[in-house]
C-alpha cells in the first residue's frame, strides 16, 4: 500500500490571535485592526 502526505488540520486564518505578530505588528505601527483589515479588503476590489 503506498503511503502519502496526511492533512491534519487546516489553519485557514493564520496570524490573528491577539498574541499573533501581525496583530502586534500593526498596533506598534499605530493603526488598528479594523483599519488594517479595510485596507486590504479594499486593495483586493481594486484589483478585481
Amino acid at each position: 500500500e503506498q503511503q502519502g502526505p496526511y492533512m491534519l488540520e487546516i489553519n485557514t486564518v493564520p496570524g490573528q490571535s491577539e498574541a499573533s505578530v501581525i496583530p502586534q505588528q500593526v498596533r506598534a505601527a499605530g493603526g488598528s485592526l479594523t483599519e488594517f483589515y479595510g485596507a486590504l479588503v479594499e486593495q483586493a476590489i481594486a484589483r478585481s
